[in-house]
């Protein structure tokens, strides 16, 4: 299945059906201005009822589902189910595509506690996000060069599901949508590399892709110049990724914002032994990598397995790395003083203790800071008692406290940010 089309209204109305609401969830569905918006009108006519078995409806709602589990990475009744029940916490939600750097809406209860562990989220890793300089801005702009609006963006979205990159196509406002593997050997990179296209990845995990053209459209023209984690250069064939690298004037990746985006692909299995990673900085930036003489990275690392969840560092913790060791810290300091054959005090308070603080690291990987605390609190009130020393107590207020920014940060960067929500 490497092309899934979808008829126009005009074909549906030809074939003498006639279904005026499925007519307009069909309608709709063609006049989608993003992929959320177009998601929520698949799901439309993906539970469709009214249709009295006719043949020709069944058959496109078989294609939508297809074309939902495409965009969703998953089973097209799962995502349906999560669509629905976590659209009204994060609009831009879709199951399977939060990137790694951001917790999935699935993790929260309201829309209140999401925006504000999401803007915190951004403003911690907004350091490690890229903008264009003024000067390539001032540039641009006296050479004209293109800047996508949002219908204009979203021809160049890509899709990764099932290990593959898609793409959307629709060659006329009244043709026929089409969902198809994305390819480049169509494509010119830079006015000269054939068979390749620029890309971007977003602060929102979202990836685009286009030809480009030295003086009319460059990197920054995807996303109006905004922020991005990574951009470069990539060849794709029959949605494979066969090579990648981080080739931008305008943006200039540092080499963790390139090492960002490998993480982002080979854990949605897009990375494999065929794919040629290169980079420009590993010369001068020799962090552990391992470059051959044309250099190319070495995807030793990025294609060895997965962590297990056993592994405590498979999983992301919303705990600074700092608390995380001091929990760790504190936690072996208490088991010694169990172990202990000197007399302490409360040494079955201890082994409670330990067990709270333990539970606090399991929690903070899918949950936030506040709640995690709340919840090792209430299943451990001991964690605060202490006749002599309130230790734990002190460290579990240091962490809820560090959730907390103050109302200048958080007005400063709203500035930068509303666009990543």
């Amino acid at each position: 299945m490497s092309i899934v089309t979808l008829i126009t209204p005009a074909q549906f109305v030809s074939k003498g059906v006639f279904n005026d609401k499925f007519l307009t969830y069909l309608e709709n569905v063609h006049k989608a201005s993003n992929i959320y918006e177009r998601l929520d009108c698949l799901i439309d006519l993906a539970t469709f009822q009214d249709h009295a078995e006719n043949q020709c409806i069944l058959e496109q709602i078989a294609i939508v589902k297809k074309m939902i589990s495409i965009i969703c990475d998953c089973e097209w009744s799962e995502a349906i189910v999560k669509r629905k029940e976590f659209k009204a916490i994060d609009p831009y939600y879709i199951p399977n595509q939060t990137p790694l750097h951001l917790r999935s809406a699935e993790k929260f209860f309201n829309r209140k506690t999401f925006l504000r562990e999401r803007l915190k989220a951004h403003i911690k890793n907004c350091k490690n996000y890229l903008q264009v300089p003024t000067k390539l801005e001032q540039q641009d702009s006296r050479l004209g060069v293109a800047r996508l609006n949002e219908k204009e963006r979203e021809v160049k979205r890509i899709i990764i599901s099932q290990g593959k990159l898609w793409q959307f196509h629709q060659d006329k406002p009244d043709g026929p949508l089409t969902l198809s593997l994305f390819d480049t050997r169509n494509h010119i990179a830079s006015s000269k590399y054939r068979g390749r296209a620029i890309y971007v990845l977003s602060p929102r995990g979202e990836l685009f892709a286009s030809s480009s053209e030295i003086g009319k459209f460059h990197h920054s023209s995807l996303l109006n110049g905004g922020w991005v984690i990574c951009g470069g250069m990539l060849e794709v064939i029959d949605g494979q990724l066969m090579y990648i690298d981080e080739f931008s004037g305008h943006y200039s990746p540092k080499l963790n914002n390139f090492l960002c985006l490998l993480r982002e692909l080979k854990t949605r299995k897009v990375i494999n032994e065929e794919t040629i990673i290169q980079s420009k900085l590993c010369q001068r930036e020799k962090k552990g990598l391992i470059v051959t003489d044309n250099n190319p990275l070495n995807t030793i690392g990025f294609l060895s397995p997965l962590a297990s969840s056993n592994d405590k560092r498979s999983q992301r913790s919303c705990l600074t790395e700092k608390h995380v060791i001091a929990v760790e810290n504190l936690i072996k300091k208490l088991e010694k003083e169990i172990k202990s054959c000197w007399p302490y005090a409360n040494k079955n308070r201890k082994a409670e203790k330990v067990e709270g603080l333990t539970r606090l690291l399991k929690y903070a990987k899918t949950m936030n800071i506040t709640d995690s605390v709340d919840k090792v609190e209430q299943e451990f009130p001991s964690l605060r008692k202490g006749n002599i020393s309130t230790r734990v107590a002190d460290l579990l207020d240091d962490i809820r406290n560090s959730s907390t920014f103050s109302s200048d940060e958080i007005t400063l960067s709203c500035k930068n940010t509303c666009f990543f929500f």
